[in-house]
């Protein structure tokens, strides 16, 4: 027997509504209950744990995967106004798509700031 797992957020609709949104793993909801402007006084994540057959799918609701969760994230770190948390945005950001290694500037490193990944990448295609 298959086993689906549907973590979930409780969030706040601000006229004295909630409404849980599913996501694709607990991290997810974790972030997504700091996120919140107007939180909870605990946290209103979870999970629901449903046993079937081997073709088993989610057909609604919707379920929130990490690089939708990353492109809202975005949207909320380059959004106008103090609505969101940036900060915490970009770290979480961070956490889920960690960014280049950037090496040292110093001296003997004319060129400044360069990505790691990309000049390995131009060596590469040189070979």
């Amino acid at each position: 027997m298959a086993r689906l797992t549907l973590w979930y957020s409780v969030g706040n609709g601000g006229d004295g509504s909630a409404y849980p949104q599913f996501f694709e793993n607990e991290r997810l909801t974790e972030m997504d209950q700091e996120l919140m402007p107007e939180g909870w006084g605990e946290c209103c994540n979870g999970s629901i744990i449903i046993e079937g057959g081997e073709d088993m799918r989610v057909v609604r609701p919707h379920v929130v995967t990490k690089d939708e969760f990353v492109e809202e994230l975005d949207n909320q770190i380059n959004s106008k106004g103090n609505y969101y948390n940036k900060k915490l945005a970009r770290k979480f950001r961070d956490e889920l798509r960690p960014q280049p290694i950037i090496r040292n500037i110093n001296e003997e490193d004319p060129y400044g700031e360069e990505v790691v990944e990309e000049k390995i990448k131009k060596y590469k295609d040189f070979k």
